[in-house]
Formats: structure tokens, sequence, C-alpha cells
């Protein structure tokens, strides 16, 4: 490693004393994406309120706590339902951590600088998805340089088919930034779905960690019956 490298890696670790939180909304049926901004870390009802707000109508925030997968770099393997995890190009997979923030089931870290040419990323496989509408997160930390603009790539797949396809985009701030990507879409019944996290070598942020996969049905709220005027 250069100095220049070495350098560069003390700045990213510097950044993780500072940080920021972002919530990203996708809908795969419209292709809408909103991204907000956050002074504290995400909680559930204004995770909600904003899932809420692009799918168009509200829904049970009780799926944040029972998830049909829940996938991490210590559990990365569920036997019922089935589905794994797989790291491409990887700087480092620590199953344990290192405390901190994030890191209570290890992390998986790709550092830009170290991936060359190779395509660097993670895949999610489910193999019995829930039935219908379901909601897919990711937990995520970036850097990106100051000034610059990182991406992350994030597709559902059946064989050929695209479910979904986003291009998520990571401001360049002088923190580490934690990310809920949370992602509504309908995955193809007792199927393979992969899901497919993709850094790009040329354009994607200085550093990211992996921390945590989710996948859950979708509970919406009934809505209330008018009243009944007598």
């Amino acid at each position: 490693m250069s100095r220049a490298d070495i350098a560069s890696l003390r700045k990213l670790y510097e950044r993780m004393e500072h940080q920021g939180w972002a919530h990203h909304v996708a809908d795969a049926a419209t292709g809408k994406l909103v991204t907000t901004r956050l002074s504290q870390p995400l909680a559930p009802l204004s995770r909600a309120e904003r899932l809420s707000q692009v799918l168009g109508t509200p829904f049970d925030r009780s799926i944040f706590g029972s998830p049909t997968y829940r996938l991490t770099v210590q559990h990365p393997y569920q036997q019922s339902p089935l589905g794994f995890l797989r790291f491409r190009w990887a700087s480092d997979v620590h199953g344990m951590g290192q405390g901190g923030t994030g890191e209570d089931e290890g992390y998986a870290l790709w550092w830009r600088p170290d991936l060359g040419e190779n395509v660097a990323g993670m895949d999610a496989v489910v193999f019995d998805p829930p039935q219908g509408l379901a909601l897919l997160t990711l937990f995520l930390a970036t850097s990106t340089q100051p000034g610059q603009v990182g991406v992350i790539l994030v597709d559902v797949l059946h064989g050929s088919n695209k479910l979904a396809s986003f291009r998520l985009t990571v401001p360049g701030v002088d923190e580490w930034m934690f990310n809920t990507f949370d992602l509504v879409f309908t995955p193809l019944p007792s199927a393979e779905n992969w899901i497919q996290m993709t850094i790009p070598s040329t354009s994607g942020p200085e550093g990211v960690y992996f921390y945590t996969f989710t996948l859950s049905r979708l509970i919406f709220v009934p809505p209330f019956p008018a009243p009944v005027l007598t």
C-alpha cells in the first residue's frame, strides 16, 4: 500500500468520528426514489411515514421487527426460508465487528482504491420470498470525498428479468453517512430472486460498509370506515 493510499485510508477512518444519516425510499412500480437527509438516526414512525408518502397508502410499521429474511455478515445464511449473502471483492469482512456503529453483527468493507477494475459489491439470494408486495432494506455506511458524488447500484433480478433497478447517489460530505435504503417491489413467489448491490470502480463511494439485509412482506393499514350518520 502506497503512502497516498495510507493517507487516504486514514482520512476515511477520521470521518467516522463525524456521522450523518439518510433515508432512501424507492418504489419499483413507479421508479420513484426519494432521499431525505436526517439529523439523527432513523426512527420507525418517520420511516413508516416516508414509505406511506411514496406509496400513497399507510401500512403497519410492525413489519420492521419481523422480517421474513434477515441476513448479516455474522449470519449470512438462513435455512428457512432459504437465503444467503455473498460478497464480491470486499477489502475486509469481519464477522464480529470492532465496536463501531452498526457493527453488532459484523460488517463487509469496500475501499474503492483497492477495487481496480473489479466489479465489487454484495449479492443476496432468496429462494422463498414473501407473497405480494415486499420491503427490501439495506443498511449501509458510505464515505465520499467532499465535492464528489458516489454511486451505488441496486438491482433485483430473476433470471434475465429485472424486477427493480435503482441508482443510489451519495453526496460527498466530511463525515460517514449511515444509509437506510428501503425498496418496495413484488418478488416472484417460490422462485430464486437475486438482489445485487454493485459499487462501480470509477464512481462508487470511496468507502462502503455493509451491515444488514432484510426482506419483509408489506402489511397495509386498512382505511377507517366512514362514520354512519344517523
